[in-house]
């Protein structure tokens, strides 16, 4: 296998190249035509590798246009936290639509946060005030710079406060955050509750399964971005939040197998499944119009879909 940019065999992209040839601005536009554009990207596939453990899992996510066919292969192994190694590996794996010629191979880890912060600064292109300048994280975790630089892309966030369990975590976030960008003021929020008041974008990147957010904190003319339960029995959000919020999401047909964060007051009764309404698709394709005034208080629930892996790796190979 060759690095990239040398002749003969399939090229790899290692992280750093990734993140080189992925800057915000070019990927969320992308990310915008791809949504309008033809791509099918059936259900991910989930298999347990250790049945008996139940701790170690292969995720096989497939999308295609007429250019390409991009696969994702992801491990989730928990006991790799006690040894210091990632929760989730995996590489992406790029095909010639026409032909199936392998064209490329590239490390999954920075492809993945990076089409995963792009997709939410999409979201905010439309659902985010137009002058939205203070960001909260609630998370402190890898996506949080990705996520502080995709927004920022897309709005003119200045203020950047992140929200964490320990002291010490959310400032090492905020120390990521201050190199990856250095133009923001980004600082460790003393007392949360009011950091969500003040903020005009939110943004949850936890691995809670409990919420995270004080939906009563949330102000009016704010946007919430629930990026980190993925699953049908988490959420990062209370009811409070999802009673009073216009809700959108990444993909119809994944949330609803996956957002604990609607599944859960849905099956409670707090809402219908016609609360939630709408998808990117509907949003880029101009079916629906976003945001409607500065007072509403919008929510994107995103759980991640393929096409956005095969938009990211198709930059990545042809950049």
């Amino acid at each position: 296998m060759q690095k990239a940019g040398t002749g003969g065999g399939v090229r790899y992209f290692d992280n750093s190249e990734v993140a080189e040839r992925l800057p915000f601005k070019q990927l969320v536009d992308a990310l915008e035509v791809g949504f309008r554009s033809g791509v099918t990207s059936p259900p991910r596939q989930v298999i347990e590798t250790n049945p008996d453990a139940g701790s170690k899992l292969l995720l096989i996510k497939p999308s295609w246009n007429d250019r390409y066919t991009v696969v994702k292969l992801l491990t989730l192994t928990a006991g790799n936290r006690v040894v210091g190694l990632p929760y989730i590996q995996g590489v992406v794996a790029l095909f010639d639509k026409g032909t199936g010629t392998p064209v490329a191979m590239m490390d999954a880890n920075e492809l993945t946060c990076r089409r995963t912060a792009a997709a939410s600064a999409l979201a905010a292109r439309f659902l985010a005030r137009g002058d939205a300048s203070k960001l909260a994280i609630v998370g402190t975790g890898a996506l949080a710079p990705y996520m502080a630089e995709a927004h920022a892309a897309v709005r003119p966030i200045s203020q950047v406060a992140v929200i964490g369990r320990s002291r010490q975590g959310a400032q090492a976030a905020v120390d990521r955050i201050r190199d990856a960008s250095p133009g923001l003021r980004s600082r460790v929020a003393e007392d949360g509750r009011a950091a969500l008041a003040e903020a005009d974008v939110i943004c949850t990147v936890t691995s809670s399964k409990t919420p995270v957010i004080d939906g009563n904190m949330v102000t009016k003319g704010s946007h919430v971005d629930l990026v980190g339960a993925f699953s049908p029995d988490a959420r990062e959000s209370d009811d409070a939040l999802i009673a009073k919020a216009n809700i959108y999401v990444d993909c119809l047909t994944s949330a609803l197998a996956e957002a604990g964060d609607l599944l859960i007051p849905i099956a409670n009764g707090l809402i219908s499944r016609e609360a939630i309404l709408g998808d990117l698709s509907m949003l880029c394709h101009g079916r629906l119009s976003g945001r409607c005034d500065d007072a509403e208080i919008t929510v994107f629930k995103s759980v991640g879909t393929a096409l956005e892996d095969l938009i990211a790796a198709e930059i990545v190979a042809t950049a």
